[in-house]
C-alpha cells in the first residue's frame, strides 16, 4: 500500500525541478504539471512520464487516511482542502478532487516569510484597520484572488504593533506567524476544530481581542461572526464575493428572509471596512492584486440596511467616495498603470468593459501626458 512519504517524494522532486513554480497538479493521463508565472510545465525528469488513475487514486487515499475531515469532505463533496509540509520544510496547501471518476490534486507552494502590507500594496484604509478595536473587517474575492495573504498581512501588522492575543480559525493554516508583541493562536479546521461556526463561539471563550474567520460561507458563521464584531472584538473575515456590493448580498442572503433584515443592520453597524480583490498579471510576470475598497459612511451603511436600487449601488458610492478614501477597480486599476505595472491590455482584460477600459486607459494617458501622433488615444480590445 502507499504511503505519504511517496507523494511527498513526488512533489519533493517536482518542486526542485521547478524551483520557481507556485503550483503543483498531478492528474491522471498528465505528467506531473509546474505552473510557472501562470504557464504549465510538465516535469518529468526522474518522475513518471504519465500518471495513471491508480496513481493518483493511491496518493490521494495516503493523503486522507489520517485527516478524517478533509478525508469525509471529500467523500461528501469530491473536493478537499487541507495543508502538507514536506520533509524539505515546503510548507504546501493541497486541493483533491475528483474529476471524471478520477481523482486529481492541486499543490499550491505557501510563502515561508508572511507578507507585510506594504509588499502587498494594500490600500491605507486596509492597513488601518488593523489597529481597530472592534468590529467587521472583510476581504471578499473569488478562490486564488490572495483573500488569505492580505489577511495574513493584516495579522502581521498586529502581531507587530499590538499586545493581544489573536485567534485564527484557518482552512487550512496557510502561514505561521511567529509570536511578536501578539500572542497569534491558529487552529485549523478539521484538526483544531469541526466547524467554522462552533470554533467561532468557542473562541469566544479564549479571551481574544482579534478573531480571523478563514471563510463566512454559512448563516451560523455568520450569525457568530457579527456578534463577535459587536461585542467587543476585531473580527477579520472573507467571502465568496466579487465585490463589496456582492458581499453585502452574500452575507445577508445567508440568513431567512425574516432575519435579513437584522442582519443587513448589524452588519451596518459593525462594519469598519470591505475590501474585494482580483490578481492581475504584471509586466514582470508576477502578479498583483487589484482593490475595491468600501468605507462604512453614512451613504454606504444606508445601502446595506436598504439594499441597491437601479439608481444606486455600492460601486457607485465607492467611485464618489474617493474622499473617505474609497478606491473602485478603475482607480486601482489605472493607478497600476500609471505606476507601469501593468499593461494595457491588462486593464482591457480586467475592466468591466470596453467603455470602462478606454476610460482608464484615456485617464493614465492624459495624466502621463501620453497621446499618439494625432493627438487621440486609441485602443483594441479583445473579450472572450
Amino acid at each position: 500500500m502507499m504511503d505519504v512519504r511517496h507523494l511527498e517524494e513526488l512533489l519533493d522532486v517536482a518542486l526542485k525541478n521547478a524551483p520557481r513554480a507556485s503550483d503543483v497538479l498531478l492528474s491522471p493521463g498528465s505528467p506531473v504539471l509546474a505552473s510557472v508565472l501562470g504557464e504549465l510545465h510538465p516535469v518529468t525528469e526522474g518522475l513518471p512520464a504519465l500518471l495513471t488513475e491508480a496513481d493518483t487514486a493511491a496518493m490521494a487515499r495516503a493523503l486522507l487516511e489520517n485527516r478524517p475531515h478533509a478525508k469525509a469532505d471529500h467523500a461528501a463533496t469530491g473536493s478537499a482542502d487541507l495543508a502538507l509540509a514536506l520533509p524539505s520544510g515546503t510548507r504546501l496547501r493541497a486541493n483533491v478532487f475528483l474529476r471524471l471518476g478520477a481523482t486529481a490534486m492541486v499543490f499550491r507552494r505557501l510563502p515561508d516569510v508572511v507578507p507585510t502590507a506594504a509588499s502587498l500594496g494594500l490600500p491605507r484604509l486596509v492597513t488601518e484597520a488593523a489597529s481597530a478595536r472592534d468590529g467587521l473587517v472583510v476581504v471578499a474575492g473569488s478562490t486564488g484572488s490572495g483573500k488569505s495573504t492580505t489577511l495574513a498581512a493584516l495579522i502581521d501588522a498586529i502581531n507587530q504593533t499590538r499586545a493581544v492575543h489573536v485567534i485564527t480559525l484557518e482552512d487550512p493554516v496557510e502561514y505561521l506567524h511567529a509570536p511578536r508583541r501578539a500572542l497569534v493562536t491558529q487552529r485549523e479546521l478539521g484538526q483544531d476544530f469541526q466547524e467554522f461556526a462552533s470554533g467561532l463561539r468557542a473562541a469566544m471563550r479564549q479571551a481574544p481581542q482579534v478573531i480571523l474567520v478563514g471563510e463566512i460561507r454559512d448563516r451560523d458563521t455568520a450569525e457568530a461572526a457579527l456578534r463577535a464584531a459587536e461585542t467587543g472584538h476585531l473580527v477579520l473575515c472573507t467571502v465568496h464575493s466579487t465585490d463589496c456590493g456582492g458581499m453585502v448580498s452574500r452575507l445577508a442572503g445567508l440568513f431567512e428572509p425574516a432575519e435579513e433584515r437584522f442582519a443587513r443592520t448589524a452588519l451596518a453597524g459593525c462594519l469598519r471596512v470591505a475590501v474585494a480583490q482580483r490578481l492581475a498579471p504584471t509586466v514582470d510576470g508576477a502578479r498583483t492584486a487589484v482593490f475595491e475598497v468600501m468605507a462604512p459612511t453614512l451613504r454606504v451603511r444606508e445601502m446595506i440596511v436598504s439594499g441597491e436600487t437601479e439608481e444606486a449601488t455600492f460601486s457607485e458610492l465607492i467611485a464618489q467616495g474617493k474622499p473617505h478614501g474609497m478606491i473602485g477597480f478603475p482607480s486601482s486599476l489605472g493607478r497600476l498603470l500609471l505606476a507601469g505595472r501593468v499593461t494595457e491590455e491588462t486593464v482591457a482584460a480586467y475592466a468591466a468593459d470596453r467603455a470602462e477600459a478606454v476610460r482608464i486607459i484615456d485617464a493614465v494617458r492624459a495624466a502621463a501626458g501620453k497621446t499618439d501622433a494625432a493627438g487621440t488615444v486609441k485602443l483594441e480590445i479583445e473579450r472572450g
